[in-house]
């Protein structure tokens, strides 16, 4: 499986090699906090998969929009040394915790109900340990938002996809492609509205979303399909952003639970038991 992700990995240097050529063209970025203008290419971060990804079943996708604090990181490398260094359990690491407890509830086939899986920090400690993380994360926009505002920067998201030319080629299916994975979960990707629709749809065509599994969805909460990729069927699941703090008035615990966890098992394998 070593060999496997060697050659994946290469792959996506290879890949990410090329898109900092095509960014590379383009006019300078005005950094907000600043007032001046950087390099396309110093924006740029690379994402992809972790040790561990290619080996398990069923391979997880997930896909957020933008990173933080990023710039010039190969987050497969910086990912894992944060994580090592983090509490995450604490306020201020909801995305992490959410794709840790997620990831759990997959590898143990959805039989584990919320209540009796570990704290976030711990199954994250037990990947750090074996060096075994099993799942992938990429963004949708590979530039980075650095400014100290920590609201979404849509322009940035919309300048990446416009530099990127993904009508001509369409770097994000590629990625994809390399990550080959079975499940993509999305953390509400639509929902932004200021996001480019066209632009989404490049990545995503429309006709290749079947009708809304209204079984395996929760309604309110998770919209699940089945994406029809290059003749690929994956389940897709779309999800409220895993930063979000609060929904309605449910919080903590039970908003991980309810809105997270429980919505992502009954999908994946439509399993009343996690529910309980």
């Amino acid at each position: 499986m070593v060999d496997i992700e060697q050659q994946k990995r290469k792959e996506l240097l290879e890949w990410y090699e090329d898109l900092k050529a095509q960014v590379s063209k383009k006019e300078d970025i005005v950094f907000e906090d600043d007032g001046k203008p950087y390099k396309t290419t110093e924006y740029l971060n690379l994402d992809g998969f972790y040790p561990g990804y290619y080996s398990v079943k069923p391979r997880v996708l997930f896909i957020g929009r933008e990173s933080r604090e990023a710039s010039g990181c190969n987050r497969m490398e910086t990912d894992i040394e944060f994580l090592k260094s983090r509490n995450i359990n604490q306020v201020g690491y909801t995305f992490w915790h959410r794709v840790f407890y997620i990831s759990y509830g997959i590898q143990n086939d959805g039989k584990v109900p919320f209540d009796k899986v570990p704290y976030a920090n711990d199954i994250k400690n037990m990947c750090v340990w074996n060096n075994f993380f099993p799942f992938s994360f990429i963004n949708l926009s590979k530039y980075s938002n650095d400014s100290k505002s920590w609201q979404a920067d849509a322009i940035l998201m919309n300048r990446f996809l416009e530099d990127a030319e993904l009508e001509k080629r369409n770097f994000l299916r590629e990625q994809i492609a390399i990550l080959d994975p079975e499940v993509i979960i999305s953390c509400n990707l639509w929902g932004d509205t200021r996001i480019s629709l066209d632009k989404l749809n490049l990545v995503f065509p429309p006709e290749d979303f079947s009708t809304r599994n209204a079984d395996l969805s929760t309604e309110g909460i998770s919209d699940v399909y089945d994406f029809n990729f290059d003749g690929k069927r994956i389940k897709f699941i779309d999800l409220h952003h895993f930063s979000a703090i609060r929904v309605g008035k449910t919080m903590g615990y039970e908003l991980d639970r309810i809105y997270y966890y429980d919505p992502v098992m009954k999908a994946v394998f439509d399993n009343q038991e996690a529910r309980l």
